[in-house]
């Protein structure tokens, strides 16, 4: 009676750090993981473990590597936005209205910055000059996520990492949902585009290659000298770091200017949310709770195999 009674309430303190971090997230992501992370914690474990745990999380090289990693990435976004060059690469990649139109926001969620979805609604705005309202927000928001299924510095870093699996590998496997994610955006959204784009300027292939190569020289950094680094977060950080010091030579941004630029983006946020998520994580792993969840789905497989041996014979 006693083990059950303190299941039920392993499994309420469960429910509960749930419904904390899907209410709380819509106010704050990184403080619902963490409260989430607590209220598990402290319904399943003793307060010493609770704590451990805790410590862990904030002393592990690999999480603070990739926590300082994560929160340069949307710091370089910040430069590249405040120069102009995010609009440079855009406007000089000449690939025509539609192209444009389905590129742009797409360059644009390469980074995470904060209110993306705002900042390449002008571009939006001024290559899709005569399409209608309603389909110019449809393209901005969907092919503003698109590349998100393959950029190694998206949402997959942070993922992979929790699930312990090869970065550049989940990158082959998402290729599919990739073509298939543009082929849907193509025929409900882009094939509706007509007409011509005007360019404001001329064509440079500095404005091109100039911030394309700022975006792309962390993660081709990260691939080719993961093999000779134990910790895969040592050239993430590397690479990252040489990304942003690429853009504020480029940009030739004051000093000043990267403290309101790192404001502005509110760069200690996405630092929070990796702590929140493997403080999540560790405490998940530590608790009761992955053990029973564990022991549910083998009976529920054995179950299964049971009834079909049944219905079999």
């Amino acid at each position: 009676m006693n083990l059950l009674m303190d299941n039920l309430f392993v499994w309420a303190g469960f429910i509960a750090a749930l419904v904390v971090v899907i209410s709380v997230a819509k106010k704050s992501l990184w403080l619902s993981l963490i409260l989430g992370a607590l209220i598990l914690g402290f319904s399943s474990l003793p307060f010493g473990e609770v704590f451990t745990s805790f410590f862990k999380t904030l002393t592990d090289p690999s999480i603070i590597l990739l926590a300082i990693s994560v929160a340069i990435i949307p710091l370089i976004g910040g430069v590249m936005e405040e120069s102009h060059l995010i609009e440079s690469l855009v406007q000089n990649l000449r690939i025509g209205k539609r192209g444009t139109l389905m590129t742009g926001p797409a360059v644009f969620g390469m980074l995470p910055i904060p209110g993306g979805a705002l900042l390449s609604a002008p571009l939006v705005e001024r290559a899709g000059e005569d399409v209608d309202d309603t389909l110019k927000t449809q393209i901005n928001v969907w092919f503003r996520h698109l590349l998100m299924f393959v950029y190694p510095l998206g949402e997959l870093l942070p993922t992979t990492k929790m699930a312990n699996l090869n970065l550049y590998k989940q990158i082959i496997y998402m290729l599919p949902f990739l073509v298939f994610s543009l082929i849907l955006g193509y025929a409900f959204f882009g094939r509706k585009i007509q007409g011509a784009i005007e360019y404001s300027g001329k064509f440079t292939l500095k404005g091109l290659l100039l911030p394309l190569g700022i975006i792309l020289i962390a993660p081709l950094f990260h691939f080719f000298s993961l093999r000779f680094f134990s910790l895969s977060e040592i050239p993430l950080f590397m690479g990252v770091s040489l990304s942003l010091l690429f853009a504020l030579l480029i940009s030739r941004i004051k000093a000043k200017k990267i403290l309101f630029v790192a404001k502005k983006m509110k760069i200690w946020k996405f630092s929070l949310i990796i702590f929140g998520m493997f403080l999540f994580l560790n405490i998940f792993k530590a608790s009761r709770v992955s053990s029973m969840l564990l022991k549910s789905r083998c009976r529920q497989f054995y179950f299964l195999s049971e009834s079909e041996q049944f219905l079999h014979s």
